[in-house]
């Protein structure tokens, strides 16, 4: 494939909205193709092993920003020919590019032939593409690296290794500009507030002490029927014990009982000796 229709085939993708380019082109600059020449040096079965100067083109994009995706696509002219006929689908490529930044990175790329080869013809394949998420602002290095040819036919597969120059020239640097996105926000759960429960205090209803009248009556001994002297003590306020009785704790009212008796009886007795002695 010759310059121009190279260049026909990059800009026909980058502007038909094929999935990853539509993606990349999004996040990043207009993209900038970029030429430069590094010597390879290519293995059996199609190499000679011999350092080769290799035509070395690419189109990168100018910026880019962090944690948004961007693609960048290559391709080398290399010598390698057709050794024998090889059928549409049967030969592949896979590039390395070595991503010098804050934290350095390795981008695998890749791209197939789907024409069919004919024997010593020159084996070329459409662009390598690759896509990268930089993590970090700052400039991305883009350097050139190995690069490996497959052929899968009749049930093998052949490999041929095309070593790059260790020295080799940069493909272009591309600024990475603007802070990190966070991949998600923290979720806060809020603390629950806990329900005082409200302290209950016991309610203690006195016993209340009935107030009872007790009706306690002394009767002294008579002289006659017609002599009878009754006093009545009625004690206010019932015994603690219940029943509306004395206290047996509280010996008072038993004293005044006795004295109330006591003197009655005396009344009486005094009467009496009156009575007799014509008083």
């Amino acid at each position: 494939m010759n310059p121009v229709t190279r260049r026909t085939l990059a800009l026909a993708i980058l502007f038909t909205g094929a999935g990853s380019v539509t993606t990349a082109t999004a996040s990043a600059s207009a993209a900038v193709p970029t030429s430069i020449t590094v010597s390879y040096t290519c293995s059996a079965a199609l190499g000679t092993g011999t350092a080769t100067p290799v035509k070395l083109t690419a189109t990168l994009p100018a910026s880019a920003a962090v944690n948004r995706p961007l693609t960048i696509s290559w391709n080398l002219e290399s010598a390698l020919r057709a050794s024998d006929a090889l059928p549409a689908g049967t030969v592949s490529q896979r590039g390395m590019l070595r991503l010098t930044a804050a934290a350095p990175d390795t981008l695998v790329t890749t791209s197939a032939l789907n024409t069919a080869i004919g024997a010593g013809q020159p084996i070329t394949l459409p662009d390598m593409k690759g896509e990268f998420t930089p993590s970090a602002a700052g400039p991305l290095t883009v350097i050139p690296g190995d690069v490996t040819l497959i052929i899968n036919k009749a049930g093998t597969t052949q490999e041929t290794l095309c070593v790059a120059d260790p020295a080799a020239a940069a493909l272009g640097t591309i600024t990475v500009t603007g802070a990190a996105t966070p991949t998600g926000s923290p979720t806060s759960t809020p603390t629950a507030t806990p329900t005082p429960t409200p302290s209950t205090t016991p309610s203690t209803t006195p016993s209340s002490t009935p107030t009872s009248t007790k009706t306690v009556t002394v009767t002294p001994t008579p002289a006659n029927d017609d002599d009878r002297d009754t006093t009545v003590i009625t004690p206010q306020g019932g015994a603690p014990t219940g029943g509306g009785g004395l206290s047996a704790a509280n010996p008072i009212p038993y004293v005044a009982a006795a004295a109330v008796v006591l003197l009655a009886a005396g009344i009486g007795l005094e009467r009496r000796r009156k009575r007799i002695h014509g008083l």
